[in-house]
């Protein structure tokens, strides 16, 4: 079974010494990207578990493992910029309830879900706006690719 990657800029790894010293072990792109395997994302997720960025991290990985919110689906689902729609209704300090969650719904998605989300104190809301900003760029990247 392959392990799963992901490139993270060589730059972030200076940062951590933890992660550094391993950086030869570490594959090169030709982007400034190094490609990280399973063991090392999950120290890098332990380094960042208490920051906003390592927050949002984990809520992309629950939306893809535990919701099948992939980038494919993304693609397929998301394809009116849902995603920066939603994120920017989430990201407003101010009782979102002040307005109806059907109001502001994002175009094909489930009610019941974007009420829960909406209901959600506002550091919680921002993770979220988080993961659907990070959500919506791996989305406009795939259909680049393609």
């Amino acid at each position: 079974m392959k392990a799963k990657t992901i490139g993270l800029p060589s730059e972030f790894l200076a940062t951590y010494p933890e992660l550094e010293e391993n950086i030869e072990n570490y594959q090169a792109m030709p982007d400034g990207y190094v490609i990280v395997d399973e063991i090392d994302q999950r120290k890098i997720i332990a380094l960042l578990r208490d920051t906003g960025l390592g927050e949002i991290v984990q809520e992309r990985q629950e939306q893809i493992e535990k919701h099948g919110r992939t980038v494919d689906w993304d693609v397929k689902t998301n394809n009116q910029c849902q995603l920066s729609i939603a994120a920017s209704y989430l990201t407003k300090d101010i009782p979102i309830y002040r307005v109806e969650p059907e109001d502001i719904l994002p175009e094909g998605w489930d009610l019941e879900r974007w009420e829960k989300i909406c209901a959600k104190p506002y550091m919680e809301r921002l993770i979220i706006a988080g993961t659907f900003i990070a959500a919506e760029l791996d989305r406009l990247k795939e259909i680049n690719r393609k």
